[in-house]
């Protein structure tokens, strides 16, 4: 009895981390039908809920996933994880009030946990004398304290000096955050991918009209993280015509597999030149499967808001010529600040580790756009971030008609929006659209000189600054 016991344990820890791993690889049609299962046999097991929540929650489908987090939370009102999930989802939707009712009541229970104090910070900013800022102190110093924990801490106080208009205090926690976890940056590689994409690619092959007319077409939001993709994202999402799979691997995965098929590498983009129709047709194919887990319906344009899609779009266009792509411009330096003093999830931002890193990789970005700009025609836009705050209407009626869609208020409040917003610029996104970002860097000159030198100087600068007027006089 015993050993049958322990083998049924066994197999079920086994297939919750199956579960758990589709998950995260995206996988989410093939984890829901798991779990679907598993669900059948034991209704209220509250693991199992647990991990159909957070499927149905990557898949979007926001109201499923609360239903579920809101049972599991009457059934134990004190379980810190779900309160922190209930919070940190409630802020993706736009619902502040209850995200900090969570957090609150999460630290009820862990006054000192400090992602939970970080989270209520982004909610409702501390006050600096407040006794949570005074545990991130401590947490800060502590020896014992895990590295992701102190990250978070010290990234948490320098945005409360910031607030206080002690900047140099602040840049100085914005740095020592970024210092916490060591990260590689493999500056070359990227160089000589951007290089070979401007070699490899022509406008004769990238300009090709599409066969037939798609009941759905991508829409690629690209730029330097923190340009403001997020913001044209949850804009034109909460048009009645557009739909969103937020920030997709999709392409990338696709990108993988017919790569492998045609025999490249990753060091350059040469085996992608001229690809056969097959090629393009299985790549379209393989992405729009990607996608697929992330849409509840269909609609005439799909945005994929990934920001490292500025690399890929030879291969996107060649696989979806009916694709369009926009690459948001924001002012370098308040790009690059913006980058210092947020603190990134994930290994993804590898580059945000250093000011250096930082001006490397929007100088690779702006090179890569720069070349697309002129092989892409009339797919890609250039857009000003700037121009999208102080010109709303104009711009977004543009970027309409670019997508050949009519005006719709909705657009114009993505604090009020329904869509769901997964990256950190959540709590900007839901304070509407408003100048607190243009200009930010100003305060920071004086700290912001490796970014500045690595740029190339003022005169780079100013060049970049004369590019991004151009596009909206």
């Amino acid at each position: 009895m015993n050993a049958r016991f322990q083998k049924g344990k066994a197999k079920t820890g086994a297939t919750i981390e199956v579960c758990r791993n589709l998950i995260n690889e995206g996988q989410l049609q093939h984890a829901l039908v798991l779990l679907t299962q598993r669900l059948k046999e034991t209704p209220e097991d509250k693991q199992w809920l647990k991990l159909t929540s957070d499927c149905y929650w990557e898949m979007r489908r926001t109201e499923q996933s609360m239903m579920i987090l809101q049972w599991l939370l009457e059934q134990d009102p004190y379980d810190v994880t779900l309160l922190s999930r209930r919070g940190s989802r409630m802020l993706s939707l736009g619902e502040k009030s209850a995200a900090k009712q969570a957090f609150e009541a999460a630290l009820q229970v862990k006054p000192d946990e400090v992602a939970l104090i970080c989270a209520l910070h982004v909610v409702d900013p501390l006050p600096p004398e407040s006794p949570q800022v005074n545990r991130l102190k401590r947490a800060a110093k502590a020896r014992k304290t895990p590295e992701k924990d102190r990250e978070s801490a010290l990234n948490t106080l320098g945005s409360i000096a910031s607030r206080e208009g002690d900047f140099a205090q602040a840049m100085e926690f914005f740095q020592a955050s970024k210092d916490c976890i060591a990260m590689g940056y493999d500056s070359a590689a990227l160089e000589a991918l951007v290089e070979s994409q401007v070699e490899t690619f022509k406008a004769s092959s990238l300009q090709v009209p599409a066969s037939n007319r798609q009941k759905s077409r991508p829409l690629f939001i690209t730029g330097v993280p923190r340009s403001g993709t997020t913001l044209l994202e949850t804009m034109l999402a909460s048009h009645s015509a557009v739909a969103t799979v937020g920030e997709s691997t999709a392409l990338q995965v696709a990108k993988a597999h017919i790569r492998d098929e045609c025999g490249g590498s990753e060091a350059n983009w040469t085996w992608c030149e001229n690809l056969s129709e097959l090629n393009r047709e299985k790549a379209r194919t393989l992405y729009l499967k990607g996608i697929s887990n992330f849409l509840t319906e269909l609609k005439p344009w799909i945005i994929d808001k990934m920001p490292r899609n500025i690399f890929e779009l030879g291969f996107a266009a060649q696989a979806m010529p009916e694709a369009r792509f926009v690459y948001m411009k924001r002012h370098p330096l308040d790009v690059g600040l913006s980058l210092l003093s947020n603190n990134f999830a994930g290994n993804t931002n590898e580059f945000t580790k250093s000011q250096e890193r930082i001006a490397h990789y929007i100088l690779q970005s702006e090179k890569s756009a720069d070349d697309m700009k002129s092989k892409l025609g009339c797919s890609f836009r250039m857009q000003s971030y700037r121009e999208i705050i102080d010109n709303s209407e104009m711009q977004l009626r543009e970027i309409l008609a670019f997508l050949e869609l009519p005006l719709e208020e909705n657009v114009f409040n993505p604090e009020a929006s329904p869509i769901m917003v997964k990256t950190a610029s959540v709590a900007q996104v839901r304070q509407g659209v408003n100048r607190k970002g243009l200009g930010r860097w100003h305060d920071y000159e004086d700290f912001l000189q490796p970014l500045i030198h690595a740029l190339g100087g003022w005169d780079w600068i100013h060049a970049w600054e004369e590019q991004d007027r151009a596009l909206w006089t």
